[in-house]
């Protein structure tokens, strides 16, 4: 199986930061996206049996939001298997409550990323299940 984390995020600091502790922690090849419709074009090639995406998702991004993300890659079916967790500066319920209505959201977490919360969704058996890591 091929796995890949991608990282889909608009500012740039973010995405190295993210990159690095997805290194830190082996989750599969960090990959980042500094544009949604750029990460969406990759998915959509590289989509096929026997892939795996964990994708970090922000939600605030010019251009492609990630909600308009998650509405047009939902209208795919995909051959891929997909890990999703939406993660966002945003502390508003409404966007923790937005995300329940995504089939495709697994998590929602509120950035920055780090070592604890990486440990914690470590802990999903859905992402242990994408991933070689056994920690």
């Amino acid at each position: 199986m091929n796995r890949e984390t991608l990282i889909i995020d608009d500012d740039k600091i973010m995405c190295i930061m993210h990159e690095k502790l997805c290194r830190l922690h082996k989750l599969p090849s960090p990959r980042a996206f500094t544009t949604a419709k750029e990460a969406l074009a990759y998915i959509l090639v590289n989509d096929h049996p026997g892939q795996s995406f964990t994708i970090l998702l922000d939600i605030n991004m010019p251009v492609m939001n990630g909600w308009q993300f998650l509405e047009a890659l939902g209208g795919y079916e995909l051959s891929a298997d997909l890990y999703l967790i939406l993660l966002s500066s945003s502390i508003d319920r409404s966007d923790m409550e937005r995300a329940k209505g995504y089939p495709l959201v697994d998590a929602f977490i509120s950035k920055p990323l780090n070592i604890s919360k990486i440990q914690l969704l470590l802990e999903d058996t859905k992402l242990r299940e994408r991933t070689d890591v056994l920690s």
